[in-house]
């Protein structure tokens, strides 16, 4: 009777020991996962902060290239005015209704500039001044851009993954993580 006491002891403490190694791995793959997407979303404000950053400029370069260019300067200085004013803030970027206004105001300002692109005088005035540093600019943002939209929906797609799965999802609502939501492509 005492070996299939102490069989059974060694059997449960076994158990315990699986249960609280899964439920380590868990923690330890949703922190990293979390963390990725953080870190995707932090490069994609850096792009999308360097391409605000040089709006100034470009549209002054538009406003010299005559009255064309005015009226794009002015669409890309209301599209600029509208992504400052929708700015996130520390954290707001895991509230869905507020990553979607600042993607919508995000998204704005890139029809702006790719119709600027598309606009063979402007593109053509852009190319003249300093030597083709504009348009190489504008070539450069907008794919940075799409490469850091990509690499973010990636992450978050990731990460929700692997907090839907067993058995990460016993353990992620306790713990406090919550699906995110993926930019439009």
């Amino acid at each position: 009777m005492i070996r299939w006491s102490r069989l059974i002891t060694v059997l449960l403490a076994l158990v315990v020991v699986a249960a609280l190694t899964s439920a380590l791995y868990s923690i330890i793959s949703l922190r990293e996962a979390s963390e990725r997407a953080s870190s995707a979303w932090h490069d994609l404000e850096a792009v999308y902060q360097s391409r605000v950053a040089m709006m100034p400029d470009l549209i002054s370069a538009l406003e010299t290239a005559g009255r064309a260019g005015e009226m794009s300067g002015e669409r890309l200085r209301t599209a600029q005015e509208r992504v400052e004013a929708s700015a996130l803030t520390a954290g707001e970027w895991k509230d869905a209704a507020r990553l979607a206004e600042y993607e919508a105001a995000e998204l704005a300002l890139g029809d702006v500039l790719d119709r600027l692109m598309a606009s063979s005088t402007l593109y053509a005035e852009l190319s003249k001044a300093n030597d083709g540093v504009w348009a190489q600019l504008l070539l450069s943002i907008t794919y940075r851009v799409r490469l850091a939209r990509s690499h973010y929906n990636d992450a978050v797609s990731s990460y929700n993954a692997v907090l839907h799965s067993l058995p990460e999802t016993l353990y992620a609502e306790m713990l406090g993580y919550r699906t995110r939501a993926a930019l439009r492509s």
